[in-house]
């Protein structure tokens, strides 16, 4: 790992403690010969290297860390970048669902790097990997997050000018939550797909959103609904008789929504399931489906939309 000696002259306190956490593992080190750092709030984004003095007028935290990760590509050779930012948040959405949980201090070290490279949102995707009080079943054997572990991530997030959001599910994906006989049979519609309808299941989900909420500082919190291709097809068909997808999935998106403003959140939605429900074959990624305003109108107001795609790299996918 390439060093640079650094020395911080009077930088704002609210840099103080990722400036710590930055020169402690990402190689810098603090040395009153090194390359004296001054920073500034601004309008814009600036870091102006020069007589071994770096300057950096920062609109936003992360920015700071970003102007630190242009000394070690120069070292203390002049340089100055006014690059502004094209997009007001960009970043990560980390899996914390899937082979092994990342421990808290991967983390940590993933966070350090997003704000080397200015990153300034971070989702931290738990399926079922966080404790809720009172369900021991939820997480049990998976490495599940601890409110502690979880407040303590987005203390050291802030600290960098990064966004930590917390990213769950309350219909889907839920298969290793649910498999367990010691859960109401009443909350699963299919192995993975919570029962749209049932007072049980909305009684779980709020003590998720409460579980996860109370542990960040922002207001945001994604609450998933993603790939619920069997939503209405398991015991719900059985007992309720069939119903189209799209009617089950904005019944249940406004529940859940209306949980979620109680508690003073802003929602976040996957929205593949919008358009996936209007194709005959469920496809993810059919240009030809279209929503009309009836559609539209029955997303609740102040939900946020996200829309995932992995697999579509040309500038005419995304334009059509």
């Amino acid at each position: 790992m390439k060093i640079v000696r650094v020395w911080p002259c009077g930088l704002p306190q609210e840099l103080q403690a990722g400036f710590a956490e930055i020169t402690a593992h990402e190689g810098f080190v603090c040395a009153e010969n090194g390359i004296r750092i001054t920073a500034h709030r601004a309008l814009q984004f600036s870091a102006r290297c020069q007589d071994r003095c770096l300057t950096v007028g920062y609109q936003n935290i992360v920015q700071f860390f970003r102007a630190l990760s242009y000394l070690k590509e120069n070292g203390s050779a002049p340089f100055s970048v006014g690059r502004q930012p094209v997009f007001s948040e960009n970043g990560v959405m980390l899996d914390c669902s899937r082979n092994a949980v990342l421990a808290p201090h991967s983390v940590c070290l993933l966070l350090r790097k997003m704000a080397l490279m200015g990153l300034n949102t971070a989702m931290l995707y738990t399926e079922d990997t966080y404790e809720i009080p009172g369900q021991p079943y939820f997480g049990y054997l998976r490495g599940a997050y601890t409110a502690q572990e979880l407040r303590a991530l987005d203390a050291y997030a802030a600290c960098l000018g990064i966004e930590l959001i917390p990213c769950i599910q309350t219909l889907a994906h839920l298969e290793r939550a649910l498999h367990w006989p010691q859960n109401d049979p009443a909350l699963r519609d299919t192995e993975d797909i919570l029962m749209v309808g049932e007072e049980k299941a909305y009684a779980l989900i709020e003590q998720m959103i409460r579980a996860v909420s109370g542990a960040f500082r922002t207001k945001r919190i994604h609450i998933g609904m993603d790939e619920a291709m069997d939503l209405g097809t398991g015991a719900y068909l059985r007992r309720q008789g069939f119903r189209p997808q799209f009617e089950l999935m904005t019944e249940h998106l406004g529940r859940v929504t209306q949980i979620a403003r109680e508690l003073g959140l802003v929602p976040i939605i996957w929205d593949d399931m919008f358009y996936r429900s209007k194709d005959p074959n469920l496809d993810y990624y059919n240009p030809d489906v279209t929503l009309d305003e009836n559609d539209i109108a029955r997303v609740p107001q102040g939900v946020q939309l996200a829309y995932w795609d992995y697999y579509h790299n040309t500038r005419a996918e995304y334009e059509c």
